[in-house]
């Protein structure tokens, strides 16, 4: 079932859907390069109703999920090799990183974490630095986070001053765990002037930080709390 993937005719919707899962429940490279590129690149009726689905298998390829959709029951997969799709994810991440589906990118940048593609790190810096789609750019934060990578301190300053309260929120729950000196006078400074999502981020920042200083910036903030001076939807987090 899954050797059709590798024939060039058109098929039926049923049919690529269980060989795209099969090709997923029997792993292996070749497998990968065919789901990847018939059901995520391609253009076409065919790619275009499964294209979501097939970019989710391709995101968890190493670690897939637990429910066989060939067989509509639960099964443990092993664990998988993350260089059998290591080459042609590296080859394949461009492509999928412009492609005009959101979800497409934010699989680029699931697969290529779970491949622990650190390579891709100035890929991620300039994705987060871009005005695209504010769930892909706070992925790829999030990914250079994850990875540790040289780039993430010019990824913080870039999501900072970025026009997204969510990517900004983002950036300042990280900024408390890559560099806590650094952490409390920005958080100090923006939360007066933040956004609801913004305070309620830098307070859980804060938090994260754990020393006398931000614990009395937080002391501070319940008093103003008590003054009816702090937004309610940052109430809560507080």
């Amino acid at each position: 079932l899954a050797d059709v993937l590798g024939q060039k005719r058109s098929l039926p919707f049923a049919m690529a859907r269980r060989a795209m899962h099969a090709a997923n429940r029997l792993g292996g490279a070749a497998r990968y390069a065919a789901v990847l590129d018939r059901f995520v690149l391609a253009s076409g009726a065919e790619s275009d109703r499964l294209r979501g689905e097939a970019a989710n298998l391709i995101a968890s390829w190493t670690a897939p999920q637990e429910f066989d959709r060939v067989r509509n029951e639960s099964r443990v997969y092993g664990a998988r090799d993350a260089e059998a799709a290591h080459a042609k994810l590296a080859s394949s991440f461009a492509a999928m990183m412009a492609h005009p589906d959101a979800a497409v990118q934010q699989a680029a940048i699931r697969a290529a974490r779970a491949a622990e593609m650190a390579e891709i790190a100035p890929e991620l810096l300039t994705t987060v630095q871009g005005d695209g789609n504010e769930e892909v750019r706070i992925a790829a934060l999030n990914t250079l986070s994850d990875f540790g990578a040289e780039q993430l301190g010019e990824g913080l300053r870039a999501a900072g001053q970025s026009d997204s309260a969510k990517l900004r929120a983002r950036a300042m729950r990280l900024l408390a765990k890559w560099d806590p000196v650094e952490a409390l006078p920005i958080l100090a400074d923006v939360l007066p002037r933040a956004e609801a999502a913004e305070q309620a981020a830098a307070f859980g920042a804060l938090a994260d930080l754990a020393n006398p200083q931000a614990d009395a910036l937080l002391v501070a903030w319940v008093n103003r709390l008590g003054a009816g001076e702090v937004p309610g939807a940052s109430q809560l987090e507080l």
